[in-house]
C-alpha cells in the first residue's frame, strides 16, 4: 500500500481571502487528488515528523472524506486512500510563513500561491469580522523571528491602536503577499495565479495550477458544475464548496470602500500592487 508520505504534497498558500479556498477546491476535484482543509487538521499533519504523519493521517483523512459527495471514488473505507490518489492538496494559508521548513520535510513539495486585489481582500476580510483575522496573523508574524525582523514597521502598525482596521487588513495582505517573490525562485518554484485570472478565465488558469501541482489536465475536465458535483457543505471562512466560479466577486470594493479608505489602502500597498500588475 502506498503510504501517505509517499504521495505528492501540494500546498495552497497566500493571504486569506485571496482565493486559497477556491484554488484548493479546484485542485481537489482532480480524480487523483484529495483536498485537506485547515479544519481537517492540515496544520497538525504538516507539523508532525514522518512517523507521526502516518499516525495523524487516518484522523485527517476521515475528516477530509466528509466533504466529498462520492468519497468511494477516492477512499477505501473511512480513512484510507484509494491507490489512484497520488496527490494531497493542503489549503493552508498560514503555512505561507513556513515554506522553507516544510520544503525540508517534504522534498516533493509543490506550492500554489494565489493573489488578489488588496481592496477586494480588505472587503472580504470585513465580511468575516467575527474572525479575529488581524490579531491571528499578527500573532503568527510575531512568533516567527525572520518575519518579525523583515516586517518590523508593518508589525508596529498592526500593534498601534490608532491604525484603522481597513489599513491593518491591508497590511496583513501586504506582509503575506510579499512572501510570494522568494517562493517563485528555486528551490521552491511556486506557481503564482491571480484570483482575477482564475475567475475571469477559468480554463487556462485551472490548467496552469493543475500543471504546477503535477496533475494531468487530460485526466480532468473542469466544468461550470464541477465543484457542485464533487463537494458538499461549507468550508473555511463560510465558503460554500459547491460555489460556481463567477465574475461577480471581482471589484466589489468599489461599492464597499469610501474614497478615503481606498486611498489609505492604496497608499500602504501601492508598490506591491503595481508589482503584481494591479492598477488603480
Amino acid at each position: 500500500m502506498i503510504s501517505v508520505k509517499q504521495r505528492k504534497h501540494v500546498l495552497v498558500i497566500g493571504c486569506q481571502r485571496t482565493g486559497t479556498n477556491l484554488t484548493g477546491l479546484i485542485l481537489g476535484t482532480h480524480p487523483h487528488a484529495i483536498l485537506i482543509e485547515e479544519s481537517d487538521g492540515a496544520y497538525e499533519y504538516l507539523a508532525n515528523d514522518a512517523v507521526d504523519c502516518e499516525r495523524r493521517a487516518s484522523k485527517t483523512l476521515a475528516k477530509a472524506r466528509r466533504k466529498y459527495l462520492s468519497p468511494r471514488n477516492r477512499f477505501k473505507g473511512r480513512d484510507q486512500l484509494d491507490p489512484a490518489i497520488t496527490h494531497l492538496v493542503f489549503q493552508v494559508p498560514n503555512s505561507t510563513y513556513d515554506c522553507e521548513a516544510l520544503a525540508k520535510k517534504f522534498p516533493d513539495l509543490r506550492l500554489v500561491f494565489p493573489s488578489r486585489d488588496v481592496r477586494d481582500v480588505v472587503c472580504s476580510m470585513a465580511n468575516l469580522s467575527q474572525v479575529p483575522m488581524v490579531e491571528n496573523q499578527l500573532r503568527f508574524m510575531q512568533q516567527r523571528e525572520h518575519i518579525a525582523e523583515a516586517f518590523k514597521e508593518e508589525i508596529d502598525c498592526l500593534v498601534a491602536p490608532k491604525t484603522p482596521m481597513h489599513v491593518k487588513r491591508a497590511i496583513v495582505w501586504k506582509v503575506k503577499t510579499s512572501l510570494l517573490f522568494p517562493l517563485l525562485e528555486e528551490p521552491f518554484g511556486a506557481c503564482w495565479i491571480r484570483y482575477e485570472e482564475l475567475v475571469a478565465s477559468p480554463e487556462p488558469a485551472c490548467a496552469k495550477i493543475l500543471a504546477a501541482a503535477g496533475l494531468s489536465k487530460h485526466d480532468h475536465q473542469l466544468t461550470r458544475n464541477t465543484l457542485h458535483e464533487t463537494y458538499q457543505g461549507i468550508g473555511m471562512g463560510g465558503t460554500d464548496r459547491t460555489w460556481q466560479i463567477r465574475k461577480s466577486s471581482l471589484g466589489r470594493w468599489r461599492e464597499r470602500l469610501t474614497a478615503t479608505e481606498e486611498e489609505d489602502i492604496w497608499d500602504c500597498t501601492a508598490a506591491l500592487m503595481q508589482r503584481l500588475g494591479y492598477e488603480r
